[in-house]
């Protein structure tokens, strides 16, 4: 029997009871430790969203987390970086295992990186504080290359004024005109504090792009052969 995280507890009981074997998908990592990263982004950028926290219920979900792990035989993890955050909290990292994710995402159609023509830098994905908008812009603002971001915009009216006098914002677009924008793309970009395992950049990939990202990406990026990755909160290092 196979379940999700959040909603897996009483299915995966029931199975136990009767002898079966339990599948736990973890998509992303462990509450708290999401929770932490971004309480800490919040107060550094106090300007940039409104807290979305929901005390009530954050230690309810905690608990049900791992009350699921308990009961599962297996316990898969999309990124290294998820199952660190089961490690984190003392967690049965040894019925464990890893497996990326995957996409199914037309080769590119296009030569990379004219030489009459600069840098062009993308990234994809909701733009905001999570997905580490500040480190963006701050990286945006020391280069020469031309960024874009495509994606919703969560972050307040001042924020979106400073980042759209450094980076391209398109807001949302349908997922058919996706792959246009790679394609455009000379390298990408996705500086996230905390992820379970971006679709993003598995997409990026298959558009043959080098990518800078963060362990926190929960990526399969390796450092200095399929791209770079960087430390999160750390602008110097993306440019």
């Amino acid at each position: 029997v196979y379940a999700f995280k959040n909603a897996a507890l009483e299915i995966l009981t029931w199975a136990n009871d009767r002898g079966l074997v339990t599948v736990l998908e973890q998509p992303n990592v462990y509450q708290p430790v999401m929770h932490r990263l971004l309480s800490r982004e919040r107060q550094e950028h106090s300007t940039w969203e409104e807290s979305r926290d929901n005390d009530e219920h954050r230690q309810e979900e905690a608990d049900r987390q791992v009350a699921e792990w308990e009961v599962a035989d297996l316990i898969l993890c999309p990124s290294e970086f998820v199952q660190d955050g089961i490690r984190q909290a003392g967690g049965p990292v040894e019925r464990t295992a890893v497996v990326p994710y995957g996409v199914d995402f037309s080769p590119r159609s296009e030569p990379r990186l004219s030489p009459d023509r600069g840098l062009n830098v993308l990234t994809v994905g909701t733009v905001g504080l999570r997905k580490g908008a500040p480190y963006l812009l701050d990286a945006a603002r020391r280069s020469e290359a031309t960024f874009r971001a495509v994606g919703t915009v969560s972050v307040s009216e001042e924020a979106r004024i400073r980042l759209e006098d450094h980076v391209e914002l398109t807001g949302q677009v349908p997922r058919s005109e996706v792959e246009e924008h790679y394609e455009w793309a000379d390298v990408f970009l996705l500086p996230s504090i905390c992820e379970g395992s971006a679709t993003v950049v598995y997409e990026a990939m298959a558009k043959a792009l080098p990518v800078i990202c963060t362990p926190n990406t929960g990526s399969i990026v390796r450092d200095g052969v399929e791209g770079f990755i960087v430390p999160i909160r750390n602008s110097d290092a993306i440019a």
